[in-house]
């Protein structure tokens, strides 16, 4: 029988605490039409910068490494690596595999899949830390777009970038990522905006909970899978390879197993930007949110 692993993309409320690469933000408002209305999300002022939270159109995600541990992985420091020696590794590509991520719609990761026999604790990825976005949406009142040259209208998209932009960056130098265009009409192919995750919460690591238990912990490592050894600084790459994590979860797989479903959530995976310059409106990017990753099993 073939194993394979599937990814599925939900729109659900968070089973896990969700992964974040910043501070979590509100839903973005949304009125009748799938219009949102920013200023009326969290009171916040809207001719300053601030974010809301929206499911992609697409998300595309690099997938190096899935595995399956019998006792949770001990983590990374800037002098040793994580340690797996608990895990069995059920998929990975060395170059990593990228997959466009949409709602509802089931995707097989390619490659070959074991599927080890056992019960096991913790789910342990591998991801790259560049993570792309795609979305369009409507607007209460007409915004300018980042771009250089950038439209004004009621429909706002994103944009494809040469290069990646850092979300932790010098504001003094980079006030307003420069990552959307907006016009009167919609865009028929939005561009995919590529954000690097250079850095959580101030350094590389975090640990996130639900309902007062931790279940979630994520790093930004370096290509030894350690984490880089200094403060992480603005505008830049900080070493960081690659993004690795794992969480709780109980796992029994039997002879008969034969596929491994990856239930990815990004029912929140991407925050519009929004800023004011020169008494311009702009919606400024639509970049990465929080999301959270569950896997079953069947045959």
């Amino acid at each position: 029988m073939k194993k394979f692993i599937q990814i599925l993309c939900l729109l659900t409320p968070f089973l896990y605490s969700p992964f974040l690469f910043s501070e979590a933000r509100d839903d973005c408002l949304v009125r009748e039409g799938g219009i949102v209305n920013y200023s009326e999300n969290d009171g916040s002022d809207p001719t300053k910068y601030g974010n809301c939270s929206i499911q992609p159109d697409i998300q595309r995600i690099k997938f190096y490494k899935l595995a399956l541990c019998t006792s949770e992985p001990t983590a990374p420091t800037a002098v040793s690596a994580v340690n797996l020696s608990s895990c069995t590794t059920i998929w990975e590509n060395t170059s990593g595999s990228s997959m466009d991520i949409l709602k509802d719609t089931a995707q097989k990761l390619d490659g070959a899949v074991t599927i080890p026999v056992g019960t096991f604790s913790h789910f342990y990825f591998e991801i790259d830390p560049v993570i792309g976005t795609q979305a369009q949406r409507n607007f209460a009142t007409p915004r300018k777009g980042s771009i250089a040259g950038g439209g004004t209208g009621t429909t706002c998209w994103s944009v494809a970038l040469d290069t990646p932009y850092y979300e932790y960056r010098d504001r003094s130098i980079t006030p307003i990522i420069r990552a959307a265009n907006c016009g009167s009409a919609s865009e028929a192919n939005p561009g995919v905006s590529n954000h690097f995750v250079n850095e959580i919460d101030g350094g590389y690591f975090e640990s996130f909970t639900y309902e007062g238990s931790r279940n979630l912990d994520i790093y930004l490592v370096k290509d030894n899978l350690m984490i880089p050894n200094f403060t992480p600084v603005v505008d830049s790459r900080n070493d960081i390879t690659k993004i690795i994590g794992w969480s709780p979860q109980n796992i029994t797989i039997s002879n008969d197993s034969a596929k491994i479903q990856l239930f990815y959530n990004n029912s929140k995976g991407s925050e519009i930007g929004f800023d004011n310059e020169a008494g311009n409106e702009y919606v400024s990017s639509f970049g990465s949110g929080p999301f959270d990753m569950f896997i079953t099993i069947s045959q």
